[in-house]
Formats: C-alpha cells, structure tokens, sequence
C-alpha cells in the first residue's frame, strides 16, 4: 500500500474591524464597521462609502460579529444579523442581547455572536456587499457606541478569508 503526501496549501486571512455607533437604534438600522487607524488588513475585503463590507468575488468568508450596546433599565432585547445588501436577504445566524433578567443574572441570554459563512460560489456578481443590521428591538432606550466601552476586544467584526 502506498500513501501520497498532499501538500497543497490553502491561504487563511483575517482582520478584525471595529464594530462603532449605529446609525439608528430601531429595526432596519445599521451598525457602522469601521477600519482601526494605522492597522495593517489582510485580506481584500474593503468598506464603502455606507461602511458595508464589499467582499470581492474569488475566495470564501467566514463573518463575526459582536456588537455591544447598553441599557439601564435592563428590559429589552436587541437582535442583529448579517444582511446582504447586493440580494436584499438577511444571511447567516440571528444573535441577540437579551438585557432582560436582574444583574449578574445566570439566566440563558442567547446567542451575542452573528455569523455567516458565504462561499465563493455564493458571489455571483464582482462583489458582494454585506452589513450587520438590527433585526428588531423591544424594550427600553438603548445606548449603542464604541465609545462607551473600555472592553478589550469589544465590538468587533471578524473576517477570515479562504
């Protein structure tokens, strides 16, 4: 019996980008993904003028997103998903910030991470243009700005690039 050593390699890029204000705190509304000033990115994904990722055709993506937003009162639930803007569909999984419960609650708070996989097939176009929207919101006021935090890591976009 003989074996064949594979030694092809795939390529694996990532960057994080920065998850800041939204342009709104209702359904429908937008996080703004920004770039953090004088980092180096990797792969070749862009932002445009509406800070939408622009995913060029020819590679697969793999998308984070953690967003952060605060409320007070604690009585409300915020939900966000990846939305293709190019199709005009909500993609990959639903998350949520559920602040409903008391303080240091060990009630179940759901999922605090948007993902979506698109494979290169999926690009049909030269690009596609993707954000990360609020599906829906109940509850109190929210407050929704990178500046509030201090929280290492916190918000933030992850791209990995195959």
């Amino acid at each position: 019996m003989t074996y064949k050593l594979d030694t092809s390699e795939t390529s694996l890029k990532s960057d994080v980008f920065l998850i800041d204000s939204s342009t709104g705190v209702t359904a429908n509304d937008t996080w703004n993904v920004t770039k953090k000033t004088g980092k180096t990115y990797s792969t070749s994904v862009t932002l445009n003028a509406s800070n939408n990722l622009v995913l060029p055709s020819g590679s697969s993506y793999y998308l984070m997103a953690s967003p952060i937003a605060r409320q007070a009162s604690r009585n409300g639930l915020i939900v966000f998903q990846f939305y293709d803007e190019t199709n005009s569909a909500f993609i990959g999984n639903e998350a949520q910030l559920n602040f409903s419960g008391t303080f240091n609650s060990t009630t179940l708070q759901g999922q605090k991470s948007a993902r979506v996989l698109i494979e290169s097939g999926d690009i049909t176009g030269a690009n596609l243009e993707v954000s990360l929207k609020i599906v829906s919101v109940s509850g109190g006021t929210f407050q929704i700005s990178s500046t509030l935090f201090t929280y290492v890591g916190y918000p933030s976009l992850t791209v990995l690039e195959v």
